[in-house]
């Protein structure tokens, strides 16, 4: 599968806040420095990949929806 990336540069996006688990932020952290990108741009891939793949994003709010019960 091949995907088309999208350079997000400072005001061409939109800035969002958002909370992350420490452990998360660590992996994210872990990732982009053995990756040699930034984490805000490991962020966006994540979210670029998953939207793109309904089987992932479905996926992922199902867990989402069972870890609210």
């Amino acid at each position: 599968m091949r995907h088309n990336m999208v350079n997000i540069k400072p005001g061409n996006g939109l800035l969002r806040s958002v909370h992350i688990d420490p452990e998360v932020d660590k992996k994210l952290r872990e990732i982009a420095y053995w990756s040699r990108i930034s984490k805000a741009d490991l962020m966006r891939l994540i979210l670029e990949l998953g939207l793109e793949d309904e089987d992932i994003l479905n996926d992922a709010i199902k867990a989402y929806k069972e870890s609210l019960n």
